[in-house]
Order: C-alpha cells, then structure tokens, then sequence
C-alpha cells in the first residue's frame, strides 16, 4: 500500500454477495514492518451494505482500474462520503 490509497473495511455477509462496508480511510504512512500502515480513518462514516461480486471476499484486494470497478466505487463507495466528513 501506498501513501493516499483508499482502505475500505467490510464485513462479509453469508451469502458471499453482500458485504457491510464498516469504515474508510487513507494510508497516510507507508509499513514499515510489513504488517501495519497509517491510516486516516473518516471518522462519522456510516455503514452501508452494497451487493459487491464475490472476487472482493479476500481480506486485501487491489481494486483494478476498469470501467466495472468505476462504476462499482461511484455508485456505492462514493455516496457514502458525502461532504462534511470528518477524519481522524
């Protein structure tokens, strides 16, 4: 991970189709240890669940830059951080 990446935290529900987004956030410092990173977390955010495919069901998934994944982060992720957020 890089400084200024997004992080999407989620929980995944049973059915493997529908996650629970619990918290987003920006790397702010880079691992220094391989394990752990800084991070900004949006601090008034409020959960939501989004119907994701099953390919974001791994712990860490690099989100590639295609028309589908655009799509996917300005139709759920996007509106979930309306203006007046706070970070912390």
């Amino acid at each position: 991970m890089e400084i200024g990446d997004v992080l999407i935290a989620k929980q995944m529900n049973s059915d493997f189709t529908t996650i629970l987004v619990k918290a987003i956030g920006r790397v702010t410092e880079p691992s220094t240890d391989g394990h752990r990173v800084g991070v900004e977390w949006i601090r008034d955010f409020r959960t939501s669940p989004i119907t994701l495919p099953t390919s974001y069901r791994q712990t860490l998934t690099k989100v590639s830059d295609s028309a589908k994944s655009r799509q996917l982060i300005r139709e759920h992720i996007l509106p979930l951080l309306a203006d007046g957020h706070e970070t912390t």
